[in-house]
């Protein structure tokens, strides 16, 4: 599957609380298919937002992986040190994949799970 992945810069910060700014969103493009994935960060920690695969159909082939990986892969080249994003406790297949490429849960709510991962240890051979 031949792949496109683009990380865009935005023109400009949008602040939310804490001093996050999104300042990126990543998508992985193949054939019909499209992940995107938000990024926001506060100087050497990342939180990820807005991870989503469509249409539908796309979900659960890899393209998300591939995102992830590669994301992932560009931050700790930039000397980023953590990332973070929260999953619904009820999505299973997303908890699944953020397991598989390093992420642990580190805290939790009534609905979602926090789930982190050190990006000085990562490996996008995971």
């Amino acid at each position: 599957m031949s792949a496109a992945l683009l990380i865009q810069e935005e023109p400009y910060n949008l602040f939310i609380p804490n001093q996050w700014h999104i300042n990126r969103f990543a998508t992985l493009r193949v054939r019909d298919a499209e992940a995107r994935l938000q990024i926001c960060r506060r100087g050497k920690e990342v939180s990820l937002w807005s991870f989503d695969v469509q249409p539908a159909v796309y979900r659960n082939q890899g393209l998300g992986t591939q995102l992830m990986k590669a994301v992932l892969t560009r931050l700790s080249e930039e000397g980023v040190h953590e990332a973070w994003l929260t999953v619904e406790k009820t999505n299973h297949a997303a908890i699944r994949l953020y397991k598989r490429i390093g992420f642990t849960i580190t805290e939790h709510s009534s609905r979602d799970y926090i789930a982190k991962v050190k990006l000085s240890d990562y490996s996008a051979e995971k």
